[in-house]
């Protein structure tokens, strides 16, 4: 059995970049560079932020919100973990936490190239109704 688990590391890897990609272009942002990933980031968070991309790639949200905020937890500099999370929560209409987290991905990667085209995605979804 050696190299059994080889095989699984490389579905899990294979399954975050294509989460990233579909997730992206669902959005109509896949013209947008990915940024590169923070080489600080702790294994740990590392480890959430790809459970969390599988399961948004599953389409299974709560999952992936908690993984992202695990992963920002254990490192609040993640910018991809702020990104997907901003990324997500609009997707799910969630657009006030999806300010809040394009906000806070601005303040750790003021020049993230994904940036502008999630702020314009964000410009034009309909406010929240105010209570």
């Amino acid at each position: 059995m050696k190299g059994a688990g080889q095989g699984s590391t490389r579905g899990i890897v294979l399954a975050s970049i294509i989460g990233i990609v579909g997730v992206t272009a669902a959005v109509g942002l896949n013209r947008q560079p990915v940024a590169p990933v923070q080489p600080a980031t702790s294994t740990t968070a590392r480890a959430a932020f790809d459970a969390a991309l599988v399961a948004q790639g599953d389409g299974r949200y709560h999952d992936a919100r908690e993984g992202y905020l695990r992963a920002l937890s254990i490192d609040p500099k993640m910018a991809d973990a702020r990104y997907q999370l901003a990324l997500l929560t609009h997707r799910a209409h969630a657009d006030d936490e999806a300010r809040h987290h394009l906000e806070e991905l601005i303040a750790i990667a003021p020049h993230d190239p994904r940036v502008p085209a999630l702020r314009l995605a964000l410009e034009k979804a309909t406010p929240a109704p105010s209570r």
